[in-house]
């Protein structure tokens, strides 16, 4: 049955990938990365991959115009939705926005007059986000109504691996990770991890790939510790969760749909691929 077969109220689907940047407080000591120029700009327009949430009287709105081809195959495959976005990369006769324009988080592009009015004309009446950021608070001022939401804070604390981590304690599991808040208790904490092995330090919003080092000996560590305490001597706080590196027979993740009143649906279950900290891909 299709959205609009049951009933749904126009929606609006939009938000911003790499939501975890705009939570973390931007006071906290960063761990060591690659740089990587292009990574971000390409994250941020996966947003296009949301389409299975919309239905044929939805708006996808998305950071750049998708492709017509693309658009056309995914109607043929019966993915039927309206199309909306901000930036049209391809138009010869439009100069490219400069990078911090284009890197904006897409609820305050969306916050453009003429494509408010474009969604209007669809009489939207509800607003389907990625993910909850300040700028989603922002725009639900500017707009008004559009469904009822979590706030940002509460979003921020669910999604912090502290959460996760406190949560095991909070149901009586088996907890492996210990939580620190500055450069000598990272040391103190990984030391007597090293004892038995390899550990993780992890980034309370790391993702896949960022945000988490495997911290083999006593040398990696110093390295990390001295590379955080130039931080903190910044002004800088540092806050992490460190873990022992477990043996794993299998990854996997699934997908629930959690309903107001708290009931739960089971949706999916699928094995992970990881390739040591870095995710693969799905099955």
């Amino acid at each position: 049955m299709s959205r609009s077969e049951a009933g749904v109220i126009p929606t609006i689907v939009l938000g911003t990938f790499d939501p975890e940047t705009r939570w973390r407080d931007p006071d906290l000591a960063k761990l060591p990365a690659m740089p990587d120029k292009d990574r971000e700009s390409i994250v941020l327009c996966m947003d296009e991959l949301l389409f299975p949430f919309c239905g044929p009287d939805d708006i996808l709105y998305t950071r750049c115009k998708i492709d017509p081809k693309l658009y056309e195959y995914l109607n043929g495959l019966g993915f039927s939705f309206h199309s909306r976005y901000h930036f049209d990369l391809n138009d010869e006769q439009s100069s490219l926005p400069e990078p911090d324009v284009f890197k904006q988080c897409m609820f305050s592009l969306a916050s453009d007059d003429q494509q408010r009015e474009a969604m209007l004309t669809h009489n939207v009446k509800q607003l389907s986000p990625y993910a909850i950021t300040a700028d989603t608070e922002e725009y639900l001022r500017a707009e008004g109504s559009l469904g009822s939401l979590p706030d940002l804070e509460t979003v921020k604390y669910v999604n912090s691996k502290f959460y996760s981590n406190r949560l095991l304690t909070r149901i009586g599991e088996k907890c492996y990770g210990t939580e620190v808040n500055n450069v000598v208790e990272v040391q103190a904490v990984g030391n007597t991890l090293l004892k038995r092995g390899a550990y993780l330090l992890k980034d309370p919003f790391g993702v896949s790939g960022k945000g988490n080092i495997l911290i083999e000996n006593e040398a990696m560590q110093r390295r990390i510790a001295e590379h955080l305490d130039k931080q903190e001597r910044r002004g800088l706080r540092s806050q992490f969760l460190l873990e022992p590196l477990l043996r794993k027979e299998i990854d996997f993740s699934s997908h629930w749909f959690i309903h107001k009143s708290g009931e739960r649906d089971f949706l999916s279950v699928q094995r992970m691929l990881n390739q040591q900290q870095n995710y693969g891909g799905s099955i």
